[in-house]
């Protein structure tokens, strides 16, 4: 009771302070007070633009950020990564996206594999230029005490200074048992280019707590009307695990040269040094464990017996500090193109740790070195050309490589349409992780894996703005590294050629509303994808009472082709390969209405609405783990920057 009354005060608060914010906002203009920008009429200064990095070395481009969200009634996290999430059943919780090249890696800890669609990094660059004061506060409920809180605040301290505070909570106790899951997460960031010194700091937080049930045993009694889910048998009744990922990253330029540009906000992209000095810092801290208690409910879901049988008490951790000191030279020829080389070198630390009831496995410390370097020309007839590559020299990661190379034409008479080619080419060695570990019911030490070796080519048009898409992309793997239906890390010595196709449109005809994503994708029995996966939304758009209130309703539809989908080990937190059940060839259908307000917005959702018009029971997105029947959610957003 005391931590729910701490959480809602917190949230109390938050509240109170962002309707002060968006008061004062009506009254603070950082640009009002200084009118030396190269336009005039400071009105014609957008509110609120975002800063896109094209290059994470390059000065960022300044776009208008459209406040509006319209699609408020897909509140799921993960939509932010992926059109194409599949998780456990309750968001926060372990997921992977369908379509193959839109998973990541947030660290070279395998374990966070899972949560890489929805904890903060320093790959999610959202960082803005404000005239005034922004926030956004959001809150989603429904079934099973599904909350969904989220907050942004940021605010330009002048036209040079930006700060910010996000954060999301959220969690339910699920459907099915012992499925509870609570996710905090929270980022700080800063942006500062002024004429002489330029920085981007970010540090975030990720604290994940939940309920590991290894997944529902008798998935075929989901339709069974003497059975609720709360009564099916889950495989674990007395399991735990918890998550924390931590990350702080500041990237600074000293100017070194003589001559000083002015930076202008009215500009949309901002100039680079003549010539600088840099460094990047990036820290990260990563921590799981994992505990259960037996009981007799228990199923055996273990390879194994455990080296203790009266409990398990595992845990992993893993400390990575990079630093990269570079140098930067730039050259303006007319203010028409910029050509820009960087040179450096860097260290990089890491120290594992991973422990069971037995033991404590002493500090695993490896110091990498490495140089790197990139070039890239931009010119403002919106055509450019980057590369990057990364060589370690000495370490546990002697001799692997990053190397990227990208080409782009920008046509903004076409909607902001740009066309991008793009190679990337990495030679890795495998996680520390992979090679050695142990806990109650996994041990292993894989000495002999071979470094992987992986090359990507894509080609894209998309819209600058988010409104349509089309890539077309391939990839070529040499000794892949997986986790087994055994449970067992196992190399694979034949290449993986893996291919995709992925577009999306967003399209209005007079009041109905038509938003279509789709992905056609191969690969061999190592890697199992579906052949096919889509996510479609049909709506009809009205305003009412003298167009003072808009109106948005319609369907959600989620489908996917049958294939061989992941089970999830709870203990060692990893997706797996397993044979045995294939899931999809379900159509998930959502009914929602959405109202807009001026700023504030509101939807009510049906989700599931297609149970009762099927008879399966493949209602799952990972082996064993079902999705929630039919269920109520509704949501609210308020926007304060005027």
């Amino acid at each position: 009771m005391l931590k729910l009354f701490v959480r809602k005060s917190i949230v109390f608060i938050i509240l109170v302070l962002s309707f002060a914010i968006g008061k004062a906002a009506q009254t603070i203009d950082t640009t009002k007070s200084k009118p030396k920008d190269s336009v005039k009429v400071i009105a014609r200064l957008p509110i609120v633009r975002k800063l896109r990095f094209d290059n994470p070395y390059a000065a960022p481009t300044l776009f208008v950020k459209d406040s509006v969200n319209d699609e408020l009634y897909r509140s799921l996290p993960y939509f932010k990564t992926t059109e194409y999430p599949a998780y456990l059943g309750v968001i926060g919780q372990a997921a992977f996206s369908l379509a193959y090249f839109d998973n990541k890696q947030l660290t070279d800890n395998p374990f966070l594999s899972p949560f890489a669609l929805n904890f903060f990094s320093s790959d999610d660059k959202e960082y803005y230029n404000t005239r005034r004061p922004y926030s956004i506060l959001k809150f989603n409920g429904g079934a099973n005490v599904l909350e969904n809180f989220d907050a942004l605040l940021t605010q330009n301290v002048n036209k040079e200074w930006n700060v910010g505070f996000d954060m999301h909570f959220y969690g339910s106790k699920g459907a099915y048992n012992y499925q509870k899951a609570s996710t905090h997460q929270a980022k700080a960031f800063t942006t500062y280019f002024g004429p002489r010194y330029s920085i981007v700091a970010q540090y975030s937080a990720n604290r994940l707590f939940t309920q590991e049930n290894g997944g529902i045993e008798n998935v075929q009694l989901l339709r069974n009307s003497q059975y609720s889910p709360a009564t099916l048998d889950a495989d674990l009744t007395a399991a735990n695990s918890k998550t924390r990922f931590t990350q702080f990253y500041v990237k600074q330029e000293f100017n070194l040269s003589g001559r000083y540009h002015k930076p202008d906000s009215m500009k949309v992209e901002l100039q680079e040094f003549p010539i600088c000095i840099g460094h990047e810092l990036k820290a990260d801290h990563s921590f799981r464990s994992f505990t259960q208690t037996p009981s007799y409910l228990d199923k055996n879901i273990y390879p194994n017996k455990g080296l203790d049988t009266t409990k398990t008490s595992d845990s992993s951790l893993s400390k990575v500090i990079t630093n990269f000191v570079y140098l930067k030279v730039s050259a303006n020829r007319n203010r028409a193109n910029s050509q820009t080389i960087i040179g450096g070198v860097g260290v990089e630390s890491e120290n594992y740790i991973f422990s069971d009831h037995l033991m404590w496995n002493k500090p695993n410390l490896y110091n990498n070195s490495f140089v790197q370097g990139s070039l890239w020309n931009y010119a403002k007839s919106h055509q450019g050309f980057d590369a990057n590559t990364r060589f370690y020299l000495t370490g546990r990661k002697q001799a692997n490589l990053l190397a990227q190379a990208r080409i782009y034409l920008d046509f903004h008479s076409l909607d902001s349409l740009r066309i991008e080619a793009k190679v990337e080419g990495t030679v890795s060695s495998p996680s520390y992780f992979y090679t050695s570990y142990c806990s109650n019911h996994f041990t292993w030490n894989n000495d002999n894996l071979s470094k992987q070796e992986t090359v990507t080519g894509t080609l894209q048009l998309y819209s600058l703005y988010d409104k349509y898409h089309l890539k077309a992309s391939a990839t070529l793997m040499n000794n892949y590294v997986y986790v087994d239906q055994n449970l067992k890390v196992d190399q694979t010595n034949k290449g993986i050629i893996i291919t995709a196709i992925d577009g999306g449109k967003k399209t209005n005809w007079g009041i109905l509303y038509l938003s279509t994503n789709a992905v056609v994708q191969s690969s061999n029995t190592i890697v199992q994808i579906p052949l096919f996966a889509t996510t479609n939304t049909i709506a009809i758009k009205a305003k009412l009472f003298k167009k003072a209130l808009s109106m948005k309703t319609g369907f959600d539809v989620y489908y996917w082709t049958k294939y061989y989908a992941p089970a999830y080990m709870p203990e060692l937190g990893v997706f797996y390969k397993q044979f045995n059940v294939k899931s999809g060839d379900y159509p998930f259908v959502d009914a929602f209405v959405q109202f807009d307000f001026k700023r504030m917005q509101v939807f009510f959702k049906y989700s599931h609405a297609s149970y009762y018009v099927t008879n399966s029971t493949n209602f799952f997105s990972v082996a064993h783990y079902p999705l929630d029947k039919p269920s109520f959610a509704y949501g609210l957003s308020w926007y304060f920057y005027n």
